[in-house]
C-alpha cells in the first residue's frame, strides 16, 4: 500500500479516547497518536495487537513503554520537576496516564503483521511525528 493510500484508509478512521479503548481491535497494524485531537502528529507506531499496545500507552506506566516514557520525558517530567523535590515514580505514572488520557488520541489501521513495518516507516516519512520521526532520508533500520 502507498502513503497515499494509507493515509486515506488512516483518514478513515476514527479518533479514539481513552473512552473508546474497547472498539481498538486486537490485531496487528500501525496506528497514529494525535495531540490535542489531531493538531499534531505525536506519535506514529506499529504492533501486533493494536488494543493491548493502545491499552498500554493509556496506562502511562513509564517501566514498559517507550510511548509513556516519551511523552513523560518531554511533556509531564518537566513540569512535575518545577516543584524542587524529585516526585516519585508513582507519582510521574499518574501524571503521565493522566497526561495521555487528556491529550492524547489514536487512530489505529489493521494490517497484516507483515505489512506493518513498511506502513509504520511511510507514516513516519509522511506525518513526522513530534516524538518518533524519521530522519531525512532515513529508513527507520537501526
Amino acid at each position: 500500500m502507498d502513503t497515499d493510500e494509507l493515509e486515506h484508509h488512516l483518514s478513515q478512521r476514527p479518533q479514539m479516547g481513552h473512552d473508546r479503548l474497547q472498539d481498538v481491535p486486537p490485531s496487528p497494524g500501525v496506528y497514529v497518536a494525535w495531540l490535542d485531537n489531531p493538531t499534531q502528529c505525536l506519535y506514529v507506531g506499529m504492533a501486533g495487537n493494536l488494543y493491548r499496545r493502545i491499552r498500554s500507552h493509556f496506562s502511562g506506566q513509564r517501566g514498559g513503554d517507550q510511548f509513556c516514557l516519551y511523552v513523560c520525558d518531554r511533556y509531564v517530567f518537566p513540569e512535575l520537576c518545577r516543584s524542587g523535590e524529585p516526585p516519585a515514580t508513582d507519582e510521574i505514572n499518574r501524571a503521565t496516564r493522566a497526561w495521555i488520557r487528556r491529550h492524547v488520541t489514536f487512530q489505529v489501521l489493521a494490517l497484516p503483521a507483515a505489512e506493518s513495518r513498511e506502513a509504520e516507516r511511510q507514516l513516519q516519512r509522511k506525518l513526522q511525528p513530534i516524538l518518533n520521526p524519521l530522519p531525512e532520508g532515513g529508513d527507520g533500520s537501526t
